[in-house]
């Protein structure tokens, strides 16, 4: 007698005993034409079982998997989850097991279905490929037996996997439902191209558990949506300039597929010590979310956004809870010229960007609008924390800066320059400002850079001075700013207000030549508190003291001062407007040119209204010489007989007086 274990994949398992023919029907088993007869399922009478699973009558033989209750015919259990070895593929990684690997995917698109997708298991082992193996099917998975246990060693210079939409038109613009789980792809030779999975025009998949290491690409999205990505680590050394770890991209330009995915749990590090190499390229993208990452180590950009077409759009980039470091950029944002497309809406939520060689976040796009940036921290880079130069609409809020110009002595923590536009920076903390450098501004504004907003804001040290600024813009404003010169970004210490010591220079951005202010002057800017005093200067200055608010060093002037004198508007006094409401009155006058500042009688006759309870007063009569004398329109004139209004340019009406 002879006892045999048939092993069915899936861990069903049937017992039979073998016996002599003399034997069979005392136990119950009896033979068949080529068949093997036996209980099944505790059935009292036997059945017939052939090499496919199925009785003598053509009926499926039911097998429960164990821990199952569905049973099913051997050539269905097989068939639910296919492996490579099956076909052919050598674990020990001396044969060539691409075709293998590829018969076994091809068997999958023919027996998956929406509701039991292909499975392709390599178990554990080392598989060689040499070509790139392709998925055009929908619903398949590839799953290995683990990152540390299934590892496939690719030598073609091309991609590992390419999972595709092969019936792709505008129409029908997407292929569904492509996975890949729990294996490792390793490289070690530098390729030139290819990536270790490419999605293209797929839509709901994506990969879990997986490595890819040392490919030219570690991941490719090209026109995808809706992909997934969990527990993710595309890195290892490639020094080919241009490969990247991520890569997130267009087919064509005129391809109106965008990708918009999601990852999540990504240690992203290239290691790269040679060639120009990024962590993250994206080029074209409706929608990118990343979570819980760490992107570094790259020679180039950690996180690389450039247009690869001028019509590509960029929109809806979120980062959160992550790091770049160890790159030359963290974050590096450029157009094209021409471009079409829109780059908006990005946010970074607890981004953690420190030891790049130069900036921390730059761009120089004009076409980038509408970036946020909360509670995230700018450290030990080399040269600025913050550098704009372009675009509009930018925040950031709660965010921290330490010691950047690491490694260069013209550094500041945050560079606002060209055409740079409503920047707000907002509850941010400033802690020295680089070693071994001792240089250096909190904030620097120039070039043409206008609507800057700073307020609640803590400095801690700069090595020059707290700000600079030398734009033409104007309109930067300040509000409850502190400085404490000794403590650190989770300690600010005592909110004092902005003091003498604290060097600000030229914020005025005057017409008259730039030139620097003092620090009790800068102390004296707009929402910075100051204590007291009437001191002059040619700036935007507001006292909390209960005395004058005055813009200045501009064509146009404001001056508001009450108990007990007046302020003037510039060295010349162009462009004043004068208040006093001490005594319930409100003058406001033009000074012209080459009019000295003084008080409001010392201005022009003709020049001032003045309002006084329930009247507004012209105080000096003047009667226009014809009815196109010149004037622009609104303008009001009297005399003792008729009220005049210019109701155009150059021309005037007038309405007779009369007694009541």
């Amino acid at each position: 007698m002879k006892r045999a274990l048939v092993s069915l994949i899936m861990g069903a398992a049937v017992a039979a005993t073998l016996f002599s023919p003399s034997t069979l029907a005392q136990t119950g088993w009896a033979s068949g034409a080529g068949a093997l007869q036996a209980k099944v399922g505790g059935s009292d009478a036997p059945a017939s079982v052939d090499a496919n699973g199925y009785n003598g009558t053509g009926s499926a033989l039911g097998v429960t998997a164990t821990g199952t209750t569905t049973a099913a015919n051997l050539a269905d259990r097989f068939a639910r989850t296919i492996n490579v070895l099956d076909f052919g593929a050598d674990p020990a990684g001396i044969n060539d097991s691409t075709a293998a690997i590829q018969h076994a995917i091809n068997a999958a698109c023919v027996t998956r279905t929406k509701t039991s997708p292909g499975q392709i298991y390599l178990p554990g082992g080392s598989y060689k490929t040499t070509a790139t193996i392709t998925i055009g099917c929908d619903n398949v998975t590839v799953a290995g037996a683990g990152r540390n246990v299934t590892v496939i060693y690719p030598t073609n210079n091309g991609d590992v996997f390419y999972a595709y939409n092969p019936s792709w038109s505008p129409s029908t613009p997407y292929s569904y439902g492509k996975n890949f789980k729990d294996f490792r792809i390793y490289r070690a030779d530098n390729p030139s191209s290819g990536a270790g999975i490419h999605f293209e025009h797929v839509a709901i998949g994506g990969a879990t558990h997986v490595d890819v290491s040392g490919m030219y690409v570690g991941i490719e999205i090209e026109s995808s949506i809706s992909l997934n990505f969990d527990d993710i680590t595309p890195g290892g050394i490639n020094t080919v300039s241009g490969s990247r770890l991520w890569w997130v991209h267009r087919s064509s330009a005129t391809d109106t597929n965008p990708s918009e995915n999601f990852i999540s749990n990504t240690n992203s590090r290239a290691g790269s010590a040679g060639g120009y190499t990024y962590g993250i390229l994206i080029q074209d993208t409706d929608g990118f979310n990343m979570a819980n990452y760490h992107v570094g180590f790259t020679s180039g950009p950690a996180l690389m956004v450039r247009p690869e077409y001028t019509s590509d759009v960029i929109f809806g980039l979120t980062f959160s809870n992550g790091g770049f470091d160890t790159a030359q950029y963290c974050i590096y944002s450029t157009g094209l010229a021409g471009e079409t497309g829109g780059r908006s809406s990005w946010n970074f939520d607890g981004v953690l960007c420190e030891l790049s060689s130069l900036d921390g976040f730059y761009n120089d796009d004009p076409n980038l609008k509408y970036v946020t940036a909360v509670g995230s921290q700018f450290f030990l880079n080399g040269r600025h924390g913050i550098n704009v130069s372009a675009g509009t609409g930018y925040k950031f809020t709660g965010s921290y800066f330490i010691d950047n110009n690491l490694l260069n002595a013209s550094g500041n923590h945050v560079v606002l320059s060209n055409t740079a536009a409503d920047i707000n920076l907002d509850a941010a903390s400033f802690v020295r400002n680089g070693s071994p450098y001792a240089v250096g501004y909190n904030v620097a504004i120039s070039g043409s850079a206008d609507q800057i907003s700073i307020k609640n804001a803590k400095y801690a040290g700069a090595g020059t001075a707290d700000l600079s600024n030398t734009s033409s813009g104007g309109n930067i404003y300040y509000s409850t700013i502190y400085t404490d010169k000794s403590s650190a970004p989770n300690n600010p210490g005592p909110t004092t207000p902005i003091a003498n010591g604290t060097a600000l220079c030229n914020i005025s951005g005057s017409v008259a030549a730039p030139g620097s202010c003092t620090a009790t002057q800068m102390a004296q800017f707009m929402g910075l508190s100051y204590p007291g005093g009437n001191p002059s200067g040619h700036s935007s200055l507001i006292g909390d003291g209960g005395h004058f608010l005055n813009f200045a060093g501009s064509y146009y002037g404001f001056n508001l001062y009450y108990n007990g004198g007046w302020k003037y508007a510039d060295s010349n006094g162009y462009g004043a407007i004068w208040g006093q409401d001490s005594s319930g009155n409100l003058c406001m006058s033009y000074a012209p040119s080459g009019t000295a500042g003084g008080t409001p009688s010392s201005v022009t006759a003709g020049t001032c209204l003045n309002y006084g309870g329930a009247s507004i007063r012209l105080p000096t009569s003047t009667t226009p010489s014809s009815s196109s004398a010149a004037c622009a329109a609104g303008s009001l004139y009297w005399d003792s007989n008729y009220l005049y209004v210019c109701t155009a340019t150059n021309t005037w009406k007038r309405s007779a007086l009369g007694s009541f």
